[in-house]
């Protein structure tokens, strides 16, 4: 029974600390790129912030179209221009 306990203990211990190496908590493999689930806010953070899936890193807006994903823009408070802010799937 303990070696249970310890191996679940160590499977989250990992599956956490993926919040600190990619950004976000990993949730698997969408077109060859890591999808995790990431808290994400522009300015006012957090009363105007969401959690949702984006792909994990620096993904272009061109290779998010060719992965087949959706770029997403943020919006800071009082300006008007939007600013790309990385790669969700679709």
């Amino acid at each position: 029974m303990k070696k249970i306990i310890l191996g679940l203990a160590v499977i989250l211990i990992l599956y956490l600390s993926s919040y600190l190496f990619l950004g976000g908590f990993f949730l698997g493999y969408q077109n060859g790129h890591a999808v995790i689930y990431k808290y994400t806010c522009a300015d006012i953070c957090p009363q105007y912030g969401y959690w949702g899936r984006k792909f994990a890193g620096e993904i272009s807006e061109n290779e998010c179209l060719q992965i087949g994903g959706k770029s997403e823009y943020v919006t800071y408070a009082g300006v008007a221009e939007h600013a790309y802010n990385g790669c969700s799937p679709k």
